[in-house]
């Protein structure tokens, strides 16, 4: 029989917990803006905002522009702002 052993247990858990995170992730529209979503994967935070945004025709998201948001990221659309 095989012995698990516990240090594999703990990466296994920490790993699984890491999935299960929601990420915030950010994107554009096609002709200019940007948003963001939080979701546990980027489908799924392409399906939230294609929801988000169905009852408007003039925002159009860019599938393409979807990453998970840095710190340094979100500052630079932040100073977009200001």
């Amino acid at each position: 029989m095989w012995a698990v052993k516990p240090w594999l247990i703990s990466v296994y858990l920490i790993f699984i917990n890491m999935a299960l995170q929601k990420k915030e992730y950010l994107y554009g529209f096609i002709g200019g803006g940007w948003n963001s979503e939080l979701a546990k994967t980027k489908r799924g935070a392409i399906a939230q905002a294609k929801k988000r945004w169905a009852d408007s025709p003039d925002l159009v998201i860019d599938k393409a522009s979807f990453r998970v948001s840095t710190p340094r990221d979100y500052q630079n659309l932040m100073s977009l702002f200001y």
